[in-house]
């Protein structure tokens, strides 16, 4: 029976994993889908994300606006 509750909550792990994949993917789509150049920077300075119109309409390196 434990057996069968693990092997549950990893299938449970796996589709909460690939949802969230999917879900970031999307995300990621629209962004670079847009016209508008979009940059997120944390209060410390960190971008948090940005998509490619931003380094193209401002004249940003791309590794200026990279997340991470």
């Amino acid at each position: 029976m434990a057996s069968e509750q693990i092997d549950r909550l990893e299938f449970q792990r796996e589709l909460a994993e690939r949802s969230l994949r999917q879900s970031e993917e999307l995300l990621r789509a629209t962004l670079e889908a847009t016209a508008d150049g979009i940059l997120v920077v944390a209060a410390d300075g960190r971008v948090i994300l940005s998509n490619r119109r931003i380094a193209e309409l401002w004249g940003f390196p791309a590794e200026m606006v990279a997340a991470g």
